[in-house]
């Protein structure tokens, strides 16, 4: 509940620096910057170097530590414990903690991971709801779970977002989708498409994907401009736009960053030295 209310006054702030009211960005930043200081100094092990379900507690649960990620409120010197910990755990969650599970693990870098639980065959998995026969995503993992498990769950259904917001990175950078952000995570998937409906219009995205070579096909509808990340994980060859070599471009960490593309469709390629 503390990270949910650390998120929520994070969201307030976003939500009011939108909107121009920027006493409410300040009030609601400070008091942010006052919860995150609390939860850590409350919640984190420091020396085990994860975080444990209450003050008073020596327990540590994959919630504790996957929440406090998802929202981020884990300082960057210790992400690394406290990921490990997360993945030692597996899919120790329900269906509706697993959305926050995938959350992180994408924002974390750790698509491959994410990946693996997202195509789980186990009784705790989107798969096992297949094998029980239901045809819409359930409210549990399995009726053992739950006596009175219910066969059609909205919140059950977190892939339907998680594909494209987080593998393939679609998600708003400003408000209403005016700037796109486009950001596909680096895994070993080979081949992806996707067709996202926005408010502005449907966008398109489809990438190839091999160790010497990245290529992004992209439509962006009109009245929007995209910021496009390209995985660049290896040594770079060569970058290029509809076919133009680009010389000049940012980085970020193992992305090449291209800025303001307008919309229409696009070609971008990537090609790495061996």
């Amino acid at each position: 509940m503390n990270a949910f209310h650390y998120h929520s006054l994070i969201l307030m702030s976003r939500i009011a620096d939108a909107l121009g009211k920027k006493k409410d960005v300040a009030r609601y930043t400070a008091r942010a910057s006052k919860v995150k200081q609390a939860f850590n100094l409350s919640f984190f092990d420091k020396t085990k170097r994860i975080y444990v379900d209450g003050i008073g507690s020596s327990h540590a649960s994959l919630h504790s530590n996957m929440f406090a990620l998802a929202f981020g409120l884990v300082p960057e010197s210790e992400k690394e414990t406290v990921i490990a910990y997360i993945k030692s755990k597996g899919m120790a969650c329900g269906v509706y903690g697993a959305n926050y599970l995938l959350e992180a693990l994408f924002d974390s870098g750790e698509a491959e991971y994410a990946l693996s639980l997202l195509t789980l065959t186990t009784d705790r998995s989107w798969y096992n709801m297949l094998r029980m026969g239901s045809t819409m995503t359930t409210e549990a993992w399995d009726n053992k779970y739950k006596s009175n498990n219910g066969w059609s769950h909205a919140w059950s259904s977190s892939p339907a977002h998680i594909l494209p917001r987080k593998l393939m990175g679609i998600e708003p950078a400003t408000p209403g989708f005016e700037v796109i952000q486009i950001k596909p995570a680096i895994s070993s998937i080979t081949e992806v498409s996707v067709k996202l409906p926005t408010i502005r219009g449907e966008i398109k995205a489809e990438y190839s994907n091999t160790p010497d070579f990245f290529k992004l096909l992209v439509s962006i509808p009109g009245n929007t401009t995209a910021k496009v990340y390209l995985p660049a994980p290896g040594k770079i060859s060569e970058v290029l736009l509809n076919n133009i070599p680009i010389i000049k471009y940012e980085t970020d960490n193992q992305y090449i960053v291209l800025n303001n593309i307008g919309s229409g469709e696009h070609q971008f390629e990537v090609k790495f030295n061996p």
